[in-house]
């Protein structure tokens, strides 16, 4: 019989999966010093504990449609209004199917990369619905990134490495509920906030 593991076990496993993963991300792609790379990772993790502790579940979705999207909105960025079968050859698909992924993602795009002159006014437009977990890996991505920023990484450095520790984590975590309490993260004596607005997952 399978022996049902805790959910601190579960929680203190992708922890230090964690802090690993930023450490040897900043080891391979910053040349950092390892022992400087872990104390960025557990600062990773103590921020993401202070974001994400309280009384529910976090789970990283696991969905391949978020890979799909995170696909169409680099060929979206690549967009000229005419070279959709320079952007076929580019991402091995066909021409048609272009023209399907940029109907289906344009206003999503457009709202991510242009000022609405309508915004705050009668005229605004509805806000594009984000799939599933969309909201949450990017709510992830910005505490990771603060805590590459804090470490004086350039903005640009820190954007990718906290792309890439998110999806790692996301592929080995996916799927997985985690639960963080207070006493099994945070040291004693250590006064904390509550923020889990930042995870709710609605």
């Amino acid at each position: 019989m399978k022996r049902l593991r805790p959910h601190g076990d579960k929680t203190a496993a992708m922890l230090a999966d964690l802090v690993d993963t930023v450490a040897l991300q900043l080891v391979e792609r910053c040349a950092l010093d390892a022992d400087a790379a872990r104390g960025v990772g557990e600062d990773a993790k103590q921020r993401l504990c202070l974001a994400w502790m309280g009384p529910t579940h976090f789970y990283f979705p696991r969905g391949r449609h978020l890979d799909t999207r995170e696909r169409a909105m680099r060929m979206l960025d690549r967009f000229t209004g005419h070279n959709q079968l320079q952007l076929a050859e580019e991402f091995d698909t066909t021409e048609i199917n272009v023209y399907r992924i940029i109907k289906r993602y344009a206003r999503e795009h457009a709202r991510a990369t242009h000022t609405d002159l309508f915004k705050g006014t009668a005229h605004e437009p509805p806000e594009a619905d984000k799939p599933e977990g969309v909201e949450t890996l990017e709510q992830f991505t910005a505490v990771i990134e603060q805590a590459l920023q804090a470490a004086a990484l350039p903005t640009s450095t820190a954007q990718a490495v906290a792309v890439c520790v998110r999806d790692k984590m996301r592929r080995r975590w996916g799927g997985k509920q985690i639960h963080i309490s207070k006493d099994s993260v945070i040291p004693s004596g250590k006064t904390t906030g509550y923020h889990g607005d930042l995870f709710d997952m609605g």
